[in-house]
């Protein structure tokens, strides 16, 4: 068990906690511990990069670059292993729960259009691609349910990034 009371990599399931400050606690902790395990990893900046550059591309009428089917079978899994975090704390509190649950959706979402964006660049087909690049798919804004856990001064704000 961590300081968290959660358990590591093989977890033995979420903690379930009825104190909103110490799930705010937790919480904050696991969105520490994302964006830590992002900013040490030297290929998360150049990944993000690397799919930016396929949007302006593919938004332009072109193709991605080569790299670019790396970049997303990287985001893919951190985004994988980012909601396998998120799963490790969950309220008892039905409003926070709720809240919380909106966070996790987002980022399983963007997840999903990782994937969408690795299977287009694949395909190699204009019309996927473009569908696939819509930058309205991400998920764009997280803010209003971690100002009701009150997360959104904390690495929370990060997670879609």
């Amino acid at each position: 068990m961590s300081l968290l009371g959660c358990s590591g990599g093989g977890s033995s399931g979420p903690d379930r906690i009825g104190d909103r400050a110490e799930f705010t606690g937790r919480a904050a902790a696991i969105c520490g511990e994302v964006v830590s395990r992002r900013n040490a990893n030297p290929d998360y900046a150049k990944d993000r990069r690397a799919i930016l550059e396929a949007l302006v591309a593919v938004r332009g009428k072109g193709l991605p670059a080569a790299d670019a089917i790396a970049a997303l079978d990287r985001a893919v899994r951190e985004f994988e292993h980012t909601t396998r975090d998120l799963a490790r704390v969950r309220s008892t509190d039905a409003t926070w729960a709720a809240a919380w649950a909106e966070v996790a959706d987002a980022v399983r979402g963007d997840t999903q259009v990782y994937r969408d964006r690795r299977a287009a660049v694949r395909a190699g087909d204009p019309a996927t691609l473009a569908a696939a690049f819509d930058p309205g798919r991400l998920a764009s804004d997280i803010g209003a349910p971690l100002t009701r856990l009150n997360l959104a001064e904390r690495d929370c704000r990060l997670l879609l990034r």
